[in-house]
């Protein structure tokens, strides 16, 4: 699946989430990876906007492979993927900031 989040002007304190379900008959493991290392980056520069992850309520911090189940969960739950924009971005340079979440869900 497929959720672009659009944070339209970015400033600090901005949050959007993103609401998920796993129907599973067994335990799983979540793992969230980054391809920024948890940092929104500007389409022409090296800028980075640091951003907080949530995975219900828990603040967690996506790696770059999977390395550590940030979630462990009984079969079929409700999930919230929570972002937050942390710094002052007055100057940080216009433009398009992206960072692309993979998220893998493994039956344990």
């Amino acid at each position: 699946m497929h959720w672009p989040l659009d944070f339209g002007p970015m400033r600090k304190g901005l949050e959007k989430s993103v609401d998920f379900a796993v129907d599973a008959n067994t335990l799983y493991s979540i793992y969230l990876l980054s391809q920024n290392g948890g940092e929104l980056r500007h389409e022409f520069t090296p800028t980075g906007i640091a951003y907080d992850l949530r995975i219900d309520g828990k603040l967690v911090a996506p790696a770059p492979s999977a390395e550590t189940a940030l979630v462990k969960s009984a079969a079929s739950s409700q999930h919230r993927l929570g972002i937050l924009i942390r710094p002052d971005t007055t100057h940080a340079p216009a433009g398009k900031y992206t960072d692309r979440l993979t998220q893998v869900i493994v039956g344990d």
